[in-house]
């Protein structure tokens, strides 16, 4: 007895056909792989609304010291601390040349900035461009930021080469 069955040659052809097919898709699926990084930039290169700053050379950012009053999501509410100088009695060459006698300090204007850590209570000194005002009850409040860090995302589609294997 012979169990052996004999197929049409026609359904043979189409389930080849069929098996090339699903292999053919297999494959293509598969893709070179790619690798994304991410470079940060050093600390003093922030972006702030879109833009790309140097803090420590840019005449948009300047120097704030305060004091935060408030921490809100993600910016503080801040009151300004102002030093007072004594130049009484010093021409302007020997303030140049002595510099500046600091006696104490003042409060100065409450501010908003934003993109700053600072805690509640905790004085701070932080460089911030001013980015524009906000409304609080009846006073117009001055906003800065500090800006975020800025990232650069690179993307490598080509693998490295790999060295051979030695044996």
């Amino acid at each position: 007895m012979n169990l052996r069955r004999k197929t049409n040659p026609k359904i043979q052809e189409c389930t080849l056909s069929v098996l090339f097919l699903a292999v053919a898709v297999v494959c293509s699926g598969q893709q070179n792989p790619a690798w994304t990084n991410t470079v940060t930039s050093p600390k003093n290169i922030r972006e702030v609304n879109g833009k790309v700053y140097d803090v420590m050379r840019s005449t948009n950012f300047v120097v704030i010291q305060g004091k935060c009053l408030e921490v809100r999501a993600s910016e503080i509410k801040a009151q300004e601390i102002r030093p007072i100088y004594d130049d009484s009695g010093l021409n302007d060459a020997q303030k140049q040349r002595l510099g500046r006698k600091k006696v104490g300090d003042s409060a100065g204007p409450v501010v908003i900035i934003r993109n700053h850590s600072a805690r509640k209570g905790q004085s701070f000194t932080c460089r911030a461009t001013h980015v524009g005002e906000v409304t609080e009850g009846d006073k117009k409040l001055p906003v800065y930021d500090c800006g975020i860090v800025h990232q650069t995302v690179t993307v490598t589609t080509n693998p490295p080469a790999r060295p051979p294997n030695k044996p």
